[in-house]
C-alpha cells in the first residue's frame, strides 16, 4: 500500500467518522434539550453578530445554546457508542432471560 492510497483511507475514515456523529448530534441534541442546543450552521460567520464565546466551542444567541461541529461531532460519537453498548448489553439480559 503506497503512502497516497493510506492517506485517501485514512481521510475516508475520519470524514466517515465527521459525518455519522455530526449527523447522529444534529438529531438527537435539538431532541433532548427542547431545541435549546443546536449545531452552528457551516456557513457561520463570527463577525456577523455579538456573541458570548467560550474557546470558540459554544457560543449563546437567541437563548440558544449553539455548539461548534467539531464539539458536536464528539457528543454524537459518544451518544452512538452509549447506545450501542446498551443494546450490546440488553442483548445479553434477554438471552440469559430464555
Amino acid at each position: 500500500m503506497t503512502a497516497f492510497t493510506g492517506f485517501v483511507l485514512e481521510f475516508i475514515f475520519w470524514v466517515l467518522l465527521d459525518l455519522i456523529g455530526c449527523g447522529v448530534a444534529q438529531i438527537v441534541l435539538p431532541f433532548i434539550t427542547g431545541g435549546k442546543v443546536v449545531i452552528r450552521p457551516l456557513t457561520y460567520n463570527p463577525l456577523r453578530t455579538s456573541q458570548e464565546e467560550f474557546l470558540s466551542r459554544y457560543s449563546i444567541r437567541n437563548g440558544r445554546i449553539e455548539l461548534d461541529r467539531g464539539l458536536a461531532t464528539l457528543f454524537g460519537l459518544i451518544f452512538s457508542v452509549l447506545v450501542a453498548a446498551a443494546g450490546f448489553l440488553a442483548t445479553f439480559a434477554v438471552a440469559s432471560l430464555i
